[in-house]
């Protein structure tokens, strides 16, 4: 190692990083993923992302208007009930978070999507992607793989052999087909 660095404002001015990997205590994240967003330096934050729901929003939204990419890395434990465990920034400037019990949509305000039924409430969305036709998909334990509506309802999907399957993460393929992740394999929908 040619330099070490006891202060990350020096580190991130005199290295000029294309991206940080915050590994502070929690406390520390916003302070840091700001400075390095107004440098526009890429961020990775691990988790927790910050000690409250609104530190969390705050720091999404400096990367969003700083025009960095943000990437908050989670495990499938130790998530914290208000946690947000993905993010995806929309065409429109709007950001998503998909934390425990439903989505909140960031843009001039603030408004949380709950899934619906107690029994959902618990479930978590761990991966947010965009879709055909710009619609939002989600990835959810207990729940599976859900979609968006533009009157912001939710739709389960049916994909055959992950039907019951804890759902980790999305992928749609160049030719538009949806693929879903989960801790027993990878499941291909059969009607894209």
């Amino acid at each position: 190692i040619d330099r070490v660095y006891d202060d990350y404002r020096t580190m991130i001015d005199e290295e000029q990083p294309d991206f940080v990997d915050v590994i502070t205590p929690p406390e520390t994240h916003s302070e840091i993923c700001a400075y390095a967003a107004a440098r526009g330096v890429h961020i990775i934050c691990q988790k927790p992302l910050a000690p409250t729901y609104a530190e969390s929003a705050a720091i999404v939204e400096s990367a969003r208007l700083a025009g960095v990419r943000f990437i908050n890395f989670d495990e499938l434990d130790g998530l914290l009930d208000g946690e947000v465990s993905a993010i995806l920034p929309l065409p429109d400037g709007q950001v998503i978070l998909g934390h425990e019990g439903g989505l909140t949509l960031m843009g001039d305000q603030m408004k949380t999507l709950p899934f619906n039924g107690p029994q959902n409430q618990r479930s978590r969305v761990f991966d947010l992607t965009i879709g055909p036709g710009g619609a939002v998909w989600m990835a959810a334990d207990q729940l599976g793989v859900g979609r968006l509506n533009p009157d912001h309802s939710f739709t389960w999907l049916d994909i055959g052999e992950a039907r019951g399957q804890d759902i980790y993460a999305l992928h749609f393929d160049s030719t538009d087909q949806l693929w879903a992740g989960s801790s027993s394999g990878v499941f291909r929908s059969e009607n894209g």
